[in-house]
């Protein structure tokens, strides 16, 4: 019996240092360079500075002239998803101080009218 105990009280100890282990394990990877450079800017680190023309020509730069700026990365399958249109409408009927980027994945000739007919 005493046998019985001694081997949960090893195995819940035993259990704790693995999942201290992973926790531990997980900050040093999520806290790395490498993290940072997969998941994006360490905090307070500034953008780099960029500049792209949309479907329409307009050309967009970074940082924005509006305190925020969405920039959305699209192409035909925009339509699939109806709410994410309602959602970027209902933005700009807002007129909040939002600057709003819908780039394509493709530069494509042939696909001039497929943002308004998805109604953005």
């Amino acid at each position: 019996m005493i046998w019985a105990g001694v081997f949960v009280v090893l195995a819940l100890i035993l259990c704790a240092a693995a999942v201290l282990a992973v926790v531990q394990i997980t900050h040093l990877y999520l806290s790395g360079a490498q993290a940072i450079e997969h998941d994006g800017l360490a905090p307070g680190t500034a953008a780099p500075a960029w500049s792209l023309a949309d479907s329409a020509g307009n050309i967009h730069r970074s940082p924005p002239g509006q305190p925020l700026q969405l920039i959305m990365f699209s192409d035909h399958s925009l339509k699939s998803f109806p709410s994410v249109a309602d959602g970027l409408r209902a933005a700009m009927a807002q007129r909040a101080r939002l600057e709003i980027v819908v780039l394509r994945r493709r530069a494509a000739a042939h696909s001039p009218g497929r943002r308004p007919k998805a109604g953005v």
